[in-house]
């Protein structure tokens, strides 16, 4: 490693600081023996940590220079990381990457950080944040589905095959099924889902805004009070490896899942945010047919034209 200048001192000083309190132990110019060679390689600052109970080891490596550093840095870094028993590496240079060299470190699983970055960065977030972690999938289904129309009204004279019902909210026609997907989708949903894996379903009522109306295939049309459904949950648990980065004053975790159901597949972003002592844990999905998604740890009700209630 280059000669440490005041600067990088200070960084390793702040890193020792701020992992203290978390029981990690921060080295400055470790020696690890690599894993196939049995030689031993220097490593500019080795950080050891325990995650959930499983000891984890992060490494640092720094680039004193004026000039942005190049992939022939970064290559280097990957042949030397290749075999040594470290979880995640970091590089930082004071000049920045070229673009180059970001590419083959993000291809590699290293995070490029410039020392303004690295400085800037809560280093104790990376020791909050768990690397493998048990994922539940859950799926809602929609088992069974009936409608109360408001009192007073006729009742509906035909059985009407919710693929073809047509709501009129505020005057606009919306497919039953687009707002039935939306609302297995939206958070309160996900909320009762994430209540407990062994809650196999619920019984909730989407309850319409006044003058809502309910129209079937003849056209004639009935105001609707509400839409009650049995929703049942398909689950799908896993173990899953997280990548972890910090990005100035938060700690982000996040992997990539799919997800296949009756042929069709379901591609999932999954993260978790730690940003000082306040914790996020959430999920964007792409299904088949190009609609997305997000959910973030469920709070309150969602807004919208059919109010949910369990």
């Amino acid at each position: 490693m280059p000669q440490r200048t005041n600067d990088f001192q200070a960084l390793i000083a702040l890193i020792e600081r701020q992992l203290a309190a978390e029981g990690v132990v921060v080295t400055e110019s470790e020696m690890l023996a690599d894993r196939l060679t049995g030689e031993r390689r220097e490593v500019d600052v080795c950080i050891r940590a325990t995650i959930n109970r499983k000891p984890v080891v992060f490494a640092l490596e720094c680039r004193d220079h004026k000039r942005k550093a190049d992939r022939v840095w970064v290559d280097g870094l990957i042949g030397k990381y290749r075999d040594l028993p470290v979880d995640a590496v970091f590089a930082v240079a004071r000049a920045g990457f070229s673009k180059a060299a970001v590419k083959a470190a993000e291809a590699a699983g290293i995070q490029c950080l410039t020392l303004e970055q690295a400085t800037a960065a809560n280093w104790h977030l990376i020791a909050k944040l768990p690397e493998d972690v048990q994922t539940v999938h859950h799926m809602p289904v929609v088992a069974d589905l009936c409608f109360h129309l408001v009192k007073g009204q006729a009742p509906i004279a035909e059985d009407l095959p919710a693929g073809k019902a047509v709501l009129h909210i505020a005057g606009v026609p919306c497919p039953l099924t687009d707002v039935v997907d939306d609302f297995c989708g939206g958070q309160q949903l996900a909320q009762i889902a994430f209540s407990g894996d062994e809650l196999k379903g619920a019984r909730v009522f989407l309850n319409a805004q006044p003058g809502t109306l309910l129209e079937w295939p003849s056209g004639e049309r009935r105001a609707l009070e509400s839409i009650e459904l049995l929703v049942v949950f398909e689950r799908h648990s896993e173990m899953t490896k997280f990548e972890r980065r910090v990005y100035g004053d938060t700690g982000v975790a996040f992997a990539n899942k799919t997800y296949t159901r009756d042929g069709q597949t379901a591609h999932f972003t999954l993260s978790m945010v730690q940003q000082g002592s306040e914790a996020s844990i959430g999920a964007s999905v792409r299904m088949p047919d190009g609609r997305t998604g997000f959910v973030v740890s469920p709070k309150g009700s969602p807004d919208g034209p059919l109010e949910g209630s369990g």
